[in-house]
């Protein structure tokens, strides 16, 4: 497994915290992901944006309202923000909640997924780079915890 999980505990509270709908509850055999956007130094970076791309499809993972649909949330500031669209220099914390698990014994069961980090890299960008990515593993019932260095090379 790479990356962590925390406990069942935890992922209920941060699944009703990340998803104010009224009466939810965190599906049993989705999961959440989690990481922050950190640069070569190690500092957060503002104004970036994940990826959840299924890789047998190559494609965007979509995002929804429904109770089991995948939604993408980024922190502002120290609490998650639905209304964010991209993370915040001061703590650079994104969360997909309702990921398909994909470790054995699951619907999902082999699976491929993968979290790429897009973003401005200079001024003279005109549009975001891909500057990280990396195929994860995700756990069912748990918060699943990834650290992505950049690690994919620039022109």
């Amino acid at each position: 497994m790479n990356g962590n999980t925390l406990s069942p505990t935890l992922f209920q509270q941060l699944a009703s915290f990340a998803v104010p709908l009224v009466g939810w509850v965190p599906p049993d055999d989705l999961a959440i992901v989690t990481g922050p956007i950190r640069d070569c130094a190690g500092e957060d970076v503002g104004g970036a944006r994940i990826k959840f791309i299924d890789e047998s499809t190559g494609s965007d993972v979509p995002p929804g309202c429904g109770d089991r649909d995948v939604r993408y949330i980024y922190f502002d500031g120290q609490y998650p923000n639905p209304k964010c669209a991209y993370t915040d220099y001061r703590q650079s914390l994104w969360i997909i909640v309702n990921a398909m698990a994909n470790e054995p014994g699951t619907p999902g069961e082999g699976k491929k997924f993968r979290v790429e980090y897009w973003g401005r890299l200079q001024e003279s960008d005109t549009a975001p780079v891909k500057f990280a990515q990396k195929s994860i593993e995700i756990v069912k019932n748990t918060v699943n915890v990834h650290e992505i260095r950049p690690n994919v090379q620039q022109k």
